[in-house]
């Protein structure tokens, strides 16, 4: 028997370093909740979709029941699934784009949400387009009871991850598979098109992910991602002009080290910066 237990032991740290899961410290919103964390590459995100209801300065995020009011404003929004707080800890808030990209961060202190290469980069970690849902997607179908996607569900949740199925919310009201499709929010504009925003998506019964657009008003759940450590590397690569710096608190600033600073590109996204050089 105890040899049994041994071999069971072994088997699963083989089975845990082939799949490469390398979990980090968690993170807690200014609410309180609690996120498991996820190392993939060099970059840490949260393994949970967000679901926080106020911004890091304390400030309230709106929410609106009413899907015309919902379509019609242009300021940052906050919803519950179906309007029902129990779907939170599944499925995380919904929030449009005008949330994603407030300057008082969404995210908690030290976090921030992900720009379109941010999502690349993840990507090409996790198995590339053609893989990366497969080894990004939580495992399981409702259909077999022992996951949230409908059947087939190719996916091993190989990097940890861990996504789940949601849908989305526009001026129509509710819609989108939300057991058979993710999306994710990005803090990117589509350049192609500045009135809308990108966001990422994959389905239970493919592999592969893409990016997609939409106006800015889609109600779509989000995860945050650790700011960098390198920040000024990481400006210097970006093919994204600055067009200004400025501090949490929407004030002009200059460029300082050990400090958080916002910057906006000329694409109209925003990054948050930790410079510790």
């Amino acid at each position: 028997m105890k040899k049994f237990l041994i071999s069971i032991c072994f088997s699963f740290l083989i089975f845990s370093n082939l799949f490469g899961q390398n979990f980090g410290g968690g993170v807690t919103d200014f609410d309180g909740n609690t996120y498991q964390t996820i190392i993939i590459g060099n970059q840490e995100w949260m393994a949970e979709n967000l679901r926080v209801t106020h911004y890091s300065n304390g400030d309230i995020i709106e929410t609106v029941m009413d899907n015309n009011i919902w379509a019609s404003l242009n300021v940052g929004l906050y919803c519950h699934w179906l309007n029902d707080s129990n779907n939170d800890i599944i499925k995380g808030l919904h929030y449009n784009w005008y949330a994603v990209i407030d300057s008082r961060n969404v995210c908690p202190l030290g976090w921030r949400v992900p720009s379109n290469n941010d999502w690349l980069f993840l990507i090409d970690n996790a198995g590339g387009l053609s893989n990366a849902g497969y080894n990004l997607k939580s495992i399981g179908t409702i259909q077999d009871g022992n996951g949230l996607w409908d059947s087939p569900n190719y996916a091993s949740n190989s990097t940890g991850f861990n996504v789940r199925p949601n849908g989305y919310r526009d001026e129509s009201g509710w819609g989108g598979g939300s057991n058979s499709y993710f999306r994710l929010w990005t803090s990117s504009l589509d350049t192609s098109n500045p009135a809308r925003a990108i966001f990422w998506n994959g389905q239970n019964w493919t592999q592969n992910v893409y990016d997609e657009s939409h106006e800015k008003m889609l109600g779509i759940p989000l995860r945050c991602i650790k700011e960098s450590s390198n920040g000024l590397n990481q400006l210097q690569d970006s093919q994204k002009k600055i067009i200004k710096i400025i501090d949490l608190l929407g004030r002009d600033t200059d460029l300082k080290t050990n400090t958080i600073l916002i910057y906006l590109f000329d694409d109209g996204s925003s990054e948050r910066i930790l410079i510790n050089e």
